[in-house]
């Protein structure tokens, strides 16, 4: 099985497995590249080097603490009476 991504913008949008030749099979306008054997996944970035996984995927997210919540509450809570 041959599997291919569609490149759009330096992203690859979608990835496509077939047995057969892809060429001919999409319009023209659409680029496609071969990427069997490789790691790659929707979303990953196009680069010189080959492909790479897009900075926001790659990092973790940390949630925040329960004490900075509340920091950020008490300060939203003294904004909205200093409105009013």
């Amino acid at each position: 099985m041959r599997i291919f991504a569609r490149i759009e913008d330096g992203v690859v949008r979608e990835l496509h497995a077939t047995e057969q030749a892809i060429e001919g099979r999409f319009h023209a306008a659409l680029r496609w590249v071969e990427v069997t054997g490789e790691a790659v996944e929707q979303g990953f970035r196009e680069t010189a080097e080959g492909f790479e996984r897009p900075v926001e995927a790659a990092v973790a997210a940390v949630a925040p603490s329960v004490a900075t919540l509340r920091a950020e509450l008490a300060a939203l809570a003294a904004r909205v009476a200093a409105l009013g």
